[in-house]
């Protein structure tokens, strides 16, 4: 697989040995803005290409979508207010019809009203955004159609840092679908997700743990019975960089490692062979152009 990261410049990708992923290829101008990217398929022949063109402000203005013989498929057109929030969305096919729409709405920079159109223009949906006086979300409203029929709702809390502690989704009838409670650490990370069916039953619970940069370390996955149904050990080296997934559990356990072989003068790592059970299965290299 390509893998394209960017620090004030351009990447010209690196061949990959032993895939069995799609190749992507990605380019960007002296901005730092993507301009185009390639898929490919395990073969390296060319899947789809993606052409992307910015205001001047340096706002998404077109992404294209193009097949391997260079034949536009269909393409994103978006609009803006003055503020830089987007407040349209166009998905039209190559000979100009339109595929669906989205518009947006907002006050004061929050989105307080999305609407989703067909190839008619017709609304098929539309969602309605709510905000307490920190501008945290409290109330996201879902309607069907254009006649705003509520077709359900989800309703947040938070406590006096800003952390989530609770979300609950209501269906059209008032009843609760399921609700789902947080716990954080000091420093705001998350310690536990608990999920609740509509009866208030718990049916799910994942714990988290965290080393002393605060980097996850453990995610433990718990089912209806409180047993542990699966968890993910996480390894890092002395620069903080990931060096080992290990995952274990009812269906599948595996382990995956990194192997970082060389930086270059910006300490980005440069070259890394990806391990699946201690098999070499990727090889990435990455060649970093920097703008002055």
């Amino acid at each position: 697989m390509y893998e394209a990261e960017i620090v004030n410049g351009e990447i010209k990708t690196g061949k990959v040995i032993g895939s069995f992923y799609d190749n992507y290829q990605t380019v960007y101008d002296n901005k730092g803005q993507k301009t185009q990217q390639d898929l490919y398929y395990f073969n390296d022949n060319l899947c789809y290409r993606y052409l992307f063109i910015y205001t001047k402000n340096g706002l998404l203005k077109e992404k294209q979508i193009l097949d391997s013989d260079g034949k536009s498929l269909y393409k994103y057109i978006y609009k803006y207010d003055e503020n830089g929030n987007e407040t349209e969305q166009n998905i039209v096919y190559h000979d100009g019809s339109l595929m669906n729409k989205t518009k947006a709405q907002y006050s004061k920079d929050l989105l307080m009203m999305k609407t989703f159109f067909d190839d008619k223009g017709n609304i098929t949906t539309s969602n309605e955004y709510y905000y307490n006086q920190d501008n945290k979300l409290i109330r996201f409203i879902i309607y069907e159609g254009s006649k705003k029929l509520i077709s359900s709702r989800y309703e947040y809390t938070y406590d006096k840092k800003g952390n989530r502690l609770s979300e609950e989704l209501y269906y059209s009838n008032d009843s609760l679908g399921h609700r789902c409670t947080y716990t954080y650490d000091s420093r705001g990370n998350i310690l536990e997700e608990m999920q609740y069916n509509q009866s208030g039953m718990l049916f799910s619970k994942i714990v988290y743990r965290y080393n002393s940069e605060g980097k996850i370390i453990e995610t433990s996955h718990y089912n209806e019975n409180n047993t542990l149904s699966s968890q993910y050990i996480y390894k890092y080296n002395d620069e903080g960089m990931l060096v080992e997934m290990q995952k274990t559990g009812e269906n599948l356990n595996y382990k995956t490692s990194y192997v970082y072989l060389d930086q270059d003068r910006h300490n980005n790592w440069v070259k890394r062979i990806e391990y699946l059970d201690d098999k070499p299965v990727r090889i990435t290299v990455r060649t970093f152009e920097y703008y002055k």
